[in-house]
């Protein structure tokens, strides 16, 4: 698909959306929906943009679709415009989603998930928060540099020294940490 905007070109790639799943649903909370098909393989080439997170929010009455992209020199207010103009071409397009929804296109922020693989070989080294679905040895929470991942084990080590390791299955969410 080619799309021009302001006179740029932007190239990008989608796997097809099959389907909204229910991934997680916390009481108290929006429901949080992904659509996975479409999160590996969007890429705006010439500009090195990724795609980091998709998400389907309930906010109130409002729902949500949430892209977070991504790229090595940070993403900027243009890039932004680019993706989400040339999204809105693409879901008007296919139409996969049912009900009234605000499309959202933004980075993800300095306190960046950590998802993919190729995410902790990129950060390996850097400071990350880790949370938990379940306490492990009394804390859901715990803060560390990055070792790695590897066989489904993510390991980290603390300031104190410990190394402390996760079963990827006992992880609620990865983020770069944010020091002051």
């Amino acid at each position: 698909m080619k799309t021009i905007v302001q006179n740029r070109s932007i190239s990008l790639r989608f796997l097809p959306i099959r389907a909204v799943q229910t991934v997680e649903a916390c009481p108290g909370k929006a429901f949080i929906y992904r659509i996975p098909h479409i999160r590996q393989d969007c890429k705006h080439a010439e500009k090195g943009l990724e795609l980091v997170d998709l998400e389907f929010v309930k906010e109130g009455v409002n729902w949500y679709l949430r892209v977070y992209i991504d790229k090595d020199s940070g993403v900027n207010i243009d890039d932004c415009e680019a993706v989400s103009r040339a999204l809105e071409v693409k879901l008007d397009e296919k139409d996969p989603i049912e009900q009234a929804y605000i499309l959202e296109v933004s980075s993800p922020g300095i306190d960046r998930p950590l998802k993919k693989d190729a995410d902790f070989v990129k950060y390996q080294g850097e400071i990350i928060d880790v949370k938990l679905y379940k306490a492990q040895d009394g804390s859901k929470q715990y803060q560390g540099r990055l070792l790695g991942l590897e066989n489904g084990v993510l390991s980290i080590e603390e300031e104190n020294g410990n190394v402390v390791k996760f079963e990827q299955k006992d992880i609620a969410s990865v983020r770069l940490a944010v020091i002051f």
